[in-house]
């Protein structure tokens, strides 16, 4: 009886130094090492899908169009293997859409001209003679990637984007207004002069824009950018193109992680309460929306941003929050 108890008693520590062993072992070990990507797979839905709503669904660009709008939702990226890029306003679409420029016709601008007025990229593909926009047939290409933001994050950003392309401020708008009247114009009950004169492509899901479930697509999320970019430019060999503009004095995006970065010093960013560390273009429109995120959202106003926003929150798999700042995550 003895005996049997003191094997009993044994047994605990041996199993807590066993799993404290397993534990530092993980821990001490390298991020790049341990880290499995995920990139979520969309494959084309049918329009009578009962998990595609008809309201998520936008018009599927496949004939040549001068529509400036319609021809450059999507980017054909000219690497090897070749795909389609959907970089969504709000998602650091202009860095990577410099990148994009750079890589098909090896037109770059300077950084400081970027910095200064980013927006040089959109007119420039603008003044393009209609023959020369971007207007192919999305079957040809297999592969397109859509770059995903977390919502709430994204949410705020184009918020302070409609602020200063409506040039109000937010004692004259609050959040709280903008996230009421746009939730009212999803509904179809609105004042659409409120929006009137702005973008609302900035505004509206992911989803939406990209047309996620029209094609086949993979997803990637820009708060996990440092887990998945180096693997990302290897697939497309467009590592040496990144170098080359990198060396330029040009910027999309640079991970602080390395390859002797320990898992044990980035538990919070692995658990979503952090974001990884990074470099990245930061234009005049930059407004650190991230950073800013627990000031401006409230359990009700999280609520309301939840039902806009929801087709993204769950075609990418993000968490839903519920507006206390010590819950929020970003991936």
């Amino acid at each position: 009886m003895q005996r049997l108890e003191t094997k009993k008693l044994l047994l605990v520590p041996l199993s807590a130094t066993i799993i404290m062993l397993l534990m530092y072992y993980y821990y001490e070990t390298k991020v790049l090492d341990q880290v499995i990507i995920k990139i979520n797979t969309y494959e084309k839905l049918s329009s009578s899908s009962p998990f595609y709503p008809s309201e998520f669904k936008a018009k599927v660009n496949t004939n040549p169009s001068p529509d400036i709008k319609l021809s450059n939702k999507v980017t054909l990226v000219k690497s090897n293997p070749p795909f389609f890029a959907c970089n969504a306003p709000k998602t650091g679409c202009t860095a990577w859409k410099y990148f994009w420029e750079y890589v098909n016709t090896g037109k770059r601008w300077n950084s400081s001209e970027i910095e200064k007025y980013p927006g040089l990229i959109h007119d420039y593909i603008g003044r393009k003679a209609p023959s020369a926009q971007p207007s192919h047939n999305l079957d040809q290409i297999s592969e397109m990637v859509v770059f995903v933001r977390n919502p709430y994050v994204r949410f705020l950003s184009s918020y302070q984007d409609w602020l200063d392309r409506a040039g109000k401020n937010e004692t004259s708008v609050p959040f709280s207004v903008f996230v009421d009247e746009y939730f009212k114009l999803k509904e179809g009950h609105g004042n659409k002069d409120f929006f009137r004169g702005t973008l609302l492509d900035h505004i509206e899901s992911i989803s939406k824009f990209c047309e996620v479930g029209t094609q086949n697509a993979s997803v990637v999320r820009v708060e996990e950018e440092a887990l998945w970019i180096n693997q990302f430019l290897a697939k497309y060999n467009l590592t040496e193109k990144m170098d080359q503009y990198m060396k330029h004095g040009n910027l999309v995006y640079s991970s602080s992680l390395r390859e002797g970065s320990l898992v044990k010093d980035f538990t919070s960013q692995i658990f979503g309460f952090a974001a990884w560390p990074s470099e990245m273009m930061k234009s005049s429109h930059y407004r650190d929306s991230a950073g800013k995120i627990t000031k401006y959202y409230t359990p009700d106003i999280a609520r309301k941003v939840t039902k806009i926003v929801f087709d993204d929150l769950v075609n990418f798999g993000y968490p839903l929050w519920n507006g206390i700042a010590e819950n929020f995550r970003f991936s």
